[in-house]
């Protein structure tokens, strides 16, 4: 074998990167302004296109608001689909949300004039089509304006908070959308709470942005895990309206609110572990602003709210980039793509080229024999490991797996290792020799923190149709821990493995014939033990 000094690294020559904000404003639309005052939005994404609704009327507070619903397929182009009214009452806060059951939901309060009994109720309309709407419901309970709800694993959460004295806030549960029921009495009694917002984690965390009007006036950071009637309260130390909640594809919370000083619509970011709200994009706002509707969609977010700054009271949306910022610590990195780089001024990426070093190995035991392919160098603090297949006979079943280690990298020693007979002799440094499972052995050292000393060290290996996976606590006796790592496939070649600090899962690069043709790529585990997978992926 020749071994050549493959620098696997890519130089980064004279360097100049000036990195982009994670938010971005890509475009800001004016969706209406046929009304004296439309005000307090909410967009949705339902059967193909985004829906935005609002309140329509002669101002912030009149007698004669109304609830306006759009549709559009581009996020431009909007087209008027429905406009609720009720006798006798002012209808406000409008909200939506795609039910359990595919319904595209629109709810609000009814105002009825001081002195009526109740002050406050809630309705619903529903729509399978985004047409045609049923005819209104009463939800949850008077006087107790139901604000923002959430869909999570078939059942809805929304929070109401009390419009007379005295002053709480109430978790409501639904599984039909019309019938909500109390989850738990009393969420939070303090300084008048009021508006909410609540997202979900992907480990069924739940997580409520509150807000409220007095004492501190500081909102709060409500977080609880299944069944989510045993809360904890986080002050987030800022005054906030409107709140709107939404979690990004790579789990950060982002929420959308009015701040003061200027009054203004900002995009913030909202931390659990460190109890912060921090604002990070100002959209183009002030003055009678707020209330906004978020949405992810086509790797954008999308952003309806509403606000005075341009004179007459205007509902507005925002398509807005997000290109969250990779902190690397203090790890080295290799430059071999664009990944980490947002831009390059006068200069370039290039690969280190190979310089030959010359034959430091040879295959020429008779157990390794004909063909000796597939070899991987390992480095384990001060010892390189390298592990390649011998095939002495023509016969596939009796090809070994070989095992030779070094100080340097050159200059190389095969152990004795006693634990395999071949061809007569123990003598060798074979390490595996089952059948169908030593062709295409690729080992690999586990930087899992969580794996266990006795399986320090992984490997995959095909055949039969499946890739195994084995394990060993010194890189020389292996066990088949897992007998199907994934299958339905015809494996072909090395088929390699590494755990991902980044990613946090294992990521394996596999490459199998099979639908007429052979293919590549990469799947990832779900957690820190692989396990068997029915699809071309892997599950933790």
């Amino acid at each position: 074998m020749k071994i050549r000094s493959w620098i696997a690294a890519a130089i980064l020559v004279a360097a100049s990167s000036v990195p982009a904000a994670e938010l971005e404003i890509l475009r800001v639309g004016k969706i209406s302004t046929s009304a004296r005052h439309s005000a307090f939005t909410d967009l949705a994404r339902f059967n193909n296109a985004f829906y935005c609704t609002w309140r329509e009327g002669s101002s912030h507070v009149s007698a004669d608001g109304k609830l306006r619903v759009v549709r559009s397929a581009d996020g431009t182009n909007w087209t008027p689909v429905a406009l609720m009214t009720r006798a006798g009452a002012d209808l406000r806060d409008a909200k939506l949300a795609v039910t359990q059951d595919q319904r595209l939901m629109l709810h609000g309060s009814e105002k009825f004039p001081d002195g009526s009994s109740p002050l406050r109720r809630n309705i619903a309309w529903f729509t399978t089509d985004g047409t045609t709407w049923t005819d209104p419901v009463t939800i949850a309970e008077d006087d107790i304006w139901f604000w923002k709800h959430t869909w999570y694993k078939g059942t809805g959460y929304g929070v109401g908070y009390a419009c007379v004295p005295p002053y709480f806030t109430r978790l409501y549960t639904s599984k039909d959308a019309k019938k909500w029921t109390t989850h738990v009495a009393t969420l939070n009694n303090s300084g008048y709470a009021n508006e909410s917002s609540i997202v979900f984690m992907p480990d069924d965390t739940a997580h409520c942005l509150l807000r409220r009007d007095d004492g501190s006036r500081t909102a709060l950071l409500g977080t609880a895990a299944p069944p989510y009637t045993s809360w904890t309260w986080q002050d987030l130390g800022r005054q906030i309206g409107g709140p709107e909640l939404i979690r990004l594809p790579d789990n950060r919370l982002l929420a959308a609110v009015r701040l003061l000083n200027p009054q203004a619509t900002w995009l913030c970011w909202v931390s659990p572990k460190s109890g912060t709200l921090t604002p990070a994009l100002k959209l183009p706002s002030g003055g009678d602003t707020s209330y906004a509707g978020m949405v992810w969609h086509d790797g954008r977010l999308w952003v309806s709210y509403y606000s005075s700054h341009e004179k007459r009271t205007s509902v507005y949306i925002a398509e807005v980039a997000y290109r969250p910022t990779i902190n690397i610590g203090t790890r080295r990195e290799l430059f071999v793509d664009r990944f980490l780089v947002d831009s390059l001024t006068h200069a370039a990426l290039a690969l280190q080229p190979p310089v030959d070093k010359g034959v430091v190995f040879r295959f020429d035991r008779p157990w390794e024999g004909m063909v000796s392919t597939y070899v991987t160098v390992i480095q384990d603090g001060s010892l390189f490991r390298m592990y390649y297949r011998g095939h002495p006979t023509e016969n596939m079943a009796d090809s070994v797996t070989c095992y030779a280690e070094s100080k340097n990298g050159l200059d190389w020693v095969r152990p004795n290792l006693g634990l395999h007979e071949v061809q007569g002799t123990r003598n060798n440094n074979v390490i595996l020799t089952e059948p169908a499972r030593k062709d295409s052995f690729a080992p690999f050292l586990d930087h899992n923190p969580g794996a266990r000393p006795s399986e320090r060290y992984k490997a995959t290996a095909s055949g039969s149709g499946s890739l195994a996976g084995y394990t060993s606590p010194d890189g020389i006796h292996w066990t088949n821990t897992y007998k199907t790592i994934l299958r339905g496939f015809e494996f072909d070649s090395l088929n390699v493995a590494f755990w991902s600090e980044v990613e946090n899962r294992y990521i394996y690069a596999i490459s199998a014939t099979g639908m007429a043709a052979r293919r590549t790529g990469s799947v990832a585990s779900g957690g820190r033990r692989p396990r068997i997978s029915p699809r071309f992926g892997m599950k933790g």
